[in-house]
């Protein structure tokens, strides 16, 4: 054996002695940790949490990429709504919520599909009721986030739909809306948006010179179609007849407009 072979024999055991006693001295200090389990964006997970003066709260979360939406309805409860948002991380296995213009957060730990709540402290439920807490993936609800984020990417910054008849309303920042039906399509040629109380008035003349009044209350409403959870509860009147439906503001950081 050559001088130099036996040089390099001995180099690449040294360098395999370092990296084994590296990888020890790593596990030894902790620094072994998980990287951050993050859900598929937009993720929606669904469940009805234990109340003590209710039949139970059905509760919503939509993560998406800058914020939150918490959704919460307590049941045979008037007024039972409650609608929150505001920023999320997550480190390791747990996500954390932090509501805007408030110091209240809330806890979960993460798994592949399901989210589950955490005391204020940080830990566990226990009590008997420990599977009450858990909310799973809800992959209905989440296709309708995708289509929302596709909408949203476009420039639309709030949407409402309406069945039987059914009818949808796009509107884009604070200059255009589109009104569809099957088959139809309309722009408007002017549009007002005046805030009100509980949401926002919409007042827009349509392409065909029918007059187009639209109102979007804050309020939890189910569409009878898909299921899914919107923000507003949409009242549209044209050419005399009156629907309504449900809406949602698509604008980050502005589901209370």
């Amino acid at each position: 054996m050559s001088k130099r072979t036996g040089f390099l024999i001995v180099a690449c055991l040294v360098m395999f002695i370092i990296f084994r006693v590296s990888i020890v001295f790593d596990y030894y200090n902790g620094d072994e940790t998980e990287p951050a389990a993050t859900p598929d964006l937009p993720a929606a997970f669904s469940g009805t949490l234990p109340c003590a003066s209710c039949p139970g709260i059905e509760y919503h979360l939509w993560l998406e990429e800058e914020q939150f939406t918490e959704i919460r309805h307590y049941i045979d409860r008037d007024p039972g709504y409650s609608l929150k948002s505001g920023a999320w991380e997550i480190t390791a296995d747990t996500l954390k919520l932090r509501m805007d213009q408030s110091d209240e957060q809330k806890k979960f730990i993460v798994t592949d599909s399901t989210l589950t709540l955490l005391d204020t402290g940080g830990n566990a439920i226990t009590g008997g009721l420990d599977d009450h807490y858990a909310l799973q993936r809800n992959v209905e609800f989440q296709s309708v986030l995708d289509r929302h984020r596709e909408l949203r990417e476009t420039g639309v910054t709030f949407v409402a739909n309406g069945n039987e008849p059914f009818w949808s309303i796009r509107v884009a920042g604070r200059d255009s809306l589109f009104y569809s039906e099957p088959g139809v399509e309309l722009k408007s040629s002017s549009l007002q948006l005046n805030p009100t109380e509980s949401g926002i008035h919409f007042s827009a003349t349509i392409e065909n010179n029918s007059r187009l009044e639209a109102t979007a209350e804050k309020e939890y409403c189910r569409d009878t179609m898909s299921g899914f959870i919107f923000t507003h509860a949409v009242t549209v009147t044209m050419n005399g007849e009156t629907t309504t439906g449900c809406g949602r503001s698509l604008q980050m950081h502005s589901v209370s407009e």
